[in-house]
């Protein structure tokens, strides 16, 4: 029996050591998937900000030129123009007007007039007139700067032909400032290289780094694709882990990289402190089983003591405690089995919830890059024109004109705004809730009138279906009304002219009450029915909807229902409508 006993004891111990190192294994290649996250993250990151800044100087040259009466042909005015938008933007190298063969017709740092030499990087006028689009070029050293710098084109046109190209150059230290701004982990690396393999910037570094090729391992393993991860080394043969993402706009390579030796240290030592604590534990176990073993040994041969007696006709001794044991240990082993299952299923919650918040953080960076970017440019592009008096002295109509529009973009941004931060509140802060006595009719009324001017600009028709019996609920009215105009809103911008959105109540089979919004719009996919509540998701992404807002309008409705115990449910069919029904529980409906 102990020679059995040690041989399962040894089984025991070799499952003990496997489990160790398997989940030393579990740690370190967690550890290496976070670390490379957050490199693609922080690439990917620096990449929209480089972008970001490359926008605002070419929405600053593209406002220049419109501004411009080109019908007229006066170069002095748009000379004069450039000039004191030359002086509001100090980031600016330069600023001159090229022609289609390179030569400089002007440039803000010279008189007007002056004979001028060619411009120093004719790519851009090139690449300009190949694409018709603004353009971005490579690094290179201008001697009217006296530094490295990058060139910015924008055509301008002439009776509807591209008669000339206006240029800016940006210092290259523009660049070293934005990634000490927006990359600060700790010993971490970042550069940007332009489409040549060339340093445009890379802080923490000599200067001389800038206009430098990149290493001969980077250029490799960033020749192809848009981004991804590959381990390489420093200029001056550190060892790295690096991500890349390349900017859509530019062309351009943001890189991001930790050294090799020191990522994610802390995680690293807790692994190998697991791993000698494992060891430890196979010894404990080692002398326990030997403890254990020695007891049972004696139960065992007291109870064929108590076996031989019984044979020889005596009264047998037995003692207790050795069933006591055995029925111990397999009570020991079931209540361990058990906890084993409840921790998988808690590992995979957790791992399923750290993909879906991952996921939803991609989203969030690719949707609000966009959603916020348009607005932004068009805001900051014109508030740069009037500020400047671009237009010189323009009717003040046309100054209007571009104050509207910035006007348009706030809203529009405020609006995403709001709806963000009102769903960031609900996600961390108790909403109390304001109940009374609310008149559903009332509310359903009030939401309509709101909701009139859009659906009449629409030509979309509003029908009120309710019933004469007034139905009476305990709720916020505030917020039932809020979740009726976003479910309304939603229901109006996505049914198109000479469609019809109506409201109707009505009681449900366990006493609760149901409000139906419905509309004659498009429908939507039965595939994303399941994703509908999810924040930034769209009802319908399948058409265009002016005004369509973040995605966040149902989501927010669902989290504001279930404050009140009740719930939303969508029915719908592409090319006839969809349905949103309010279901308020049986408790909260008073009687008539």
């Amino acid at each position: 029996m102990k020679h059995f006993l040690f041989g399962a004891a040894a089984l025991i111990l070799l499952l003990v050591v496997a489990f160790v190192f398997s989940a030393l294994s579990l740690v370190t290649r967690a550890t290496d998937d976070i670390t490379e996250r957050r490199l693609l993250d922080s690439a990917a990151t620096v990449s929209v900000a480089v972008d970001a800044e490359l926008s605002k100087h070419l929405g600053v040259l593209q406002a220049l030129t419109a501004g411009w009466d080109a019908t007229t042909g006066n170069i002095e005015a748009l000379y004069s123009h450039a000039a004191q938008v030359h002086r509001q933007h100090p980031a600016l190298a330069s600023l001159a007007l090229l022609d289609l063969s390179g030569r400089q017709v002007f440039n803000a740092l010279r008189p007007f007039g002056e004979v001028l030499p060619p411009a120093a990087s004719p790519d851009v006028v090139s690449d300009v007139r190949r694409t018709g689009a603004p353009a971005v070029s490579n690094l290179f050293f201008s001697t009217l700067a006296g530094s490295p710098v990058i060139a910015l084109g924008v055509p301008v046109l002439r009776n509807g032909d591209m008669a000339y190209v206006l240029t800016a150059t940006l210092h290259s230290y523009t660049f070293q400032q934005l990634l000490e701004t927006v990359f600060r982990t700790p010993n971490g690396i970042a550069a940007i290289v332009d489409r040549r393999d060339i340093f445009i910037a890379r802080p923490h570094s000599s200067q001389l780094s800038v206009g430098q090729p990149a290493s001969a391992t980077f250029v490799a393993a960033t020749e192809k694709g848009d981004g991804g991860l590959f381990n390489g080394r420093t200029r001056e043969g550190l060892p790295t882990v690096a991500a890349f993402r390349r900017s859509p706009l530019s062309g351009w390579k943001v890189v991001t990289a930790l050294p090799a030796e020191g990522v994610e240290p802390e995680l690293r030592r807790l692994a190998w402190l697991l791993g000698l604590g494992g060891i430890a534990l196979v010894g404990l176990v080692m002398l326990v089983t030997a403890w254990f073993s020695n007891h049972l040994s004696s139960a065992i041969g007291g109870l064929a003591l108590a076996a031989g007696d019984l044979g020889q006709g005596r009264r047998p001794q037995i003692a207790s405690a050795g069933l006591i044991e055995i029925d111990r240990v397999g009570s020991v082993i079931s209540e361990a089995a058990r906890q084993r299952e409840l921790a998988d299923a808690a590992l995979i919650v957790a791992r399923e919830e750290a993909e879906q918040a991952n996921h939803a953080k991609g989203e969030f960076l690719a949707h609000m890059s966009h959603e916020l970017r348009t607005p932004l440019n068009a805001i900051i592009g014109f508030a740069d024109l009037i500020e400047g008096r671009a237009l010189g002295d323009a009717p003040l109509e046309r100054y209007l004109e571009y104050a509207r529009d910035i006007r348009i973009s706030g809203q529009h941004l405020l609006e995403i705004i709001n709806d963000i931060l009102h769903m960031a509140r609900l996600d961390t802060t108790r909403i109390e809730l304001r109940e009374s006595p609310v008149s559903v009719d009332t509310v359903i009324a009030t939401s309509l009138i709101v909701l009139q001017p859009l659906a009449g600009e629409r030509g979309v028709e509003l029908a009120n279906l309710t019933s004469e019996s007034d139905r009476r609920v305990t709720a916020d009215e505030r917020v039932l009304r809020q979740v009726l105009i976003n479910l309304l809103s939603n229901a109006v911008k996505f049914t198109p002219a000479g469609g019809r959105v109506s409201v109707s109540t009505a009681l449900t089979g366990d006493g609760g009450l149901a409000i139906a919004v419905a509309d004659t719009g498009c429908g939507i996919d039965p595939e994303l029915l399941p994703t509908l509540f999810m924040p930034f998701a769209r009802m319908r992404p399948t058409i265009s909807a002016p005004g369509a807002g973040a995605g966040l309008g149902l989501a927010i409705s669902k989290r504001l229902m279930d404050l009140h115990r009740g719930r939303i449910e969508v029915v719908s069919k592409p090319g006839v409508g969809t349905t949103v029904t309010v279901h308020l529980p049986a408790a909260r409906v008073l009687p008539v």
